[in-house]
């Protein structure tokens, strides 16, 4: 059951001395949750660097701008978010891996009602450690780093004085990369003719990609996979020769600026001129289903592949595949049994 932080029932043996706090962004789940959802994401310091009086002025602008179009995007999805159900999901099923003498919480990054409760739990639970172990594959100060610095503000607030340990990524880790190549397999072994590959990762903005490892980091994530699966990876922008078997881009660019590139749009426009057929996209810097997979892929890139006479798949989220599950375990006892 979920707690309003989403904590499980089972997530509560007696005695734990040792706390994990999974850390993700969390996502609207009715219509009355986008805007203040949005508020949050606009007013948060890791991506907007201003000071604070202009920065939640622009927060309060840009999220009375993008309300609309979210609240569409949810409706032609057909429901609301599935982070808060997949994340307790995910916190239940790494309770079960650990077993007793750990505690497992569930705290959202823009939705600090939750992030308080979740602290408050922590703090009633008398855990002595605590890992914060955001549910981000690659690290960025823009996801990362914002969650564990609003994470470690909340406990702060509530008093919490036991050890806070970190856990900034996972990218590298055997059972996450493995739970991604069992999920791309089976994909593959399903295709009815070899298809062209996109690693498709969350983008960011050059002037913020420039500051921290993100971009590397998922270089090596579709480098390792590839390898692995004995894929041909171009690391380069698309190309209408035909010679590319795979290739990295990015998703969900928002506003003017320069984001990283290619991106997942013009690599499946340069890829039709080439006669490529048959499209597969794979989520690589993301745990669990949400706007960016369930629209932006599902929608989006499946109408404009389509347009152009392509057949499209895409390989689920890791979610709670036992090879990740596993990973995250590992991390666990790795950080916290010393």
């Amino acid at each position: 059951m979920d707690h309003g932080n989403g904590q499980s029932d089972n997530a509560t043996p007696g005695g734990a001395r040792k706390g994990v706090l999974l850390l993700n962004y969390g996502g609207p789940r009715n219509e009355a949750e986008v805007f203040p959802f949005l508020q949050e994401i606009f007013g948060d310091p890791a991506l907007f660097r201003y000071p604070a009086w202009i920065r939640k002025r622009l927060a309060h602008h840009l999220a009375a701008r993008r309300t609309p179009v979210t609240v569409s995007i949810y409706r032609e999805i057909g429901r609301y978010s599935p982070i808060w159900e997949e994340t307790g999901d995910q916190a239940r099923a790494l309770q079960s891996a650990l077993g007793g003498g750990y505690r497992v919480f569930t705290g959202m990054r823009y939705f600090p009602e939750d992030m308080r409760n979740a602290a408050r739990e922590i703090l009633d639970s008398g855990v002595g450690e605590l890992l914060l172990l955001p549910l981000f594959p690659q690290e960025s100060d823009t996801t990362t780093g914002s969650a564990i610095q609003a994470a470690r503000a909340s406990l702060k607030e509530a008093g919490f004085n036991g050890k806070i340990l970190e856990s900034r990524h996972f990218f590298r880790e055997t059972g996450f990369l493995r739970a991604l190549c069992s999920l791309l397999r089976d994909k593959l072994s399903e295709a009815d003719e070899k298809p062209r590959i996109i690693f498709s990762a969350h983008g960011l903005p050059l002037k913020l990609a420039l500051k921290d490892n993100y971009h590397d980091q998922v270089r090596e994530t579709a480098k390792l996979v590839s390898n692995e699966l004995s894929i041909i990876l171009s690391l380069t922008n698309p190309s209408v020769n035909g010679w590319q078997e795979a290739i990295l881009a990015f998703q969900g660019k928002v506003g003017p600026m320069k984001w990283l590139k290619p991106s997942v749009e013009e690599t499946i426009e340069e890829w039709s001129k080439s006669g490529c057929r048959s499209l597969l996209l794979v989520p690589i810097s993301f745990v669990s289903e949400h706007s960016e997979t369930l629209y932006e892929m599902d929608i989006l890139y499946r109408e404009l592949a389509e347009s152009f006479g392509m057949k499209f798949s895409r390989v689920p989220t890791v979610r709670c595949h036992p090879l990740f599950i596993d990973s995250l375990a590992e991390i666990c006892r790795r950080k916290l049994d010393v």
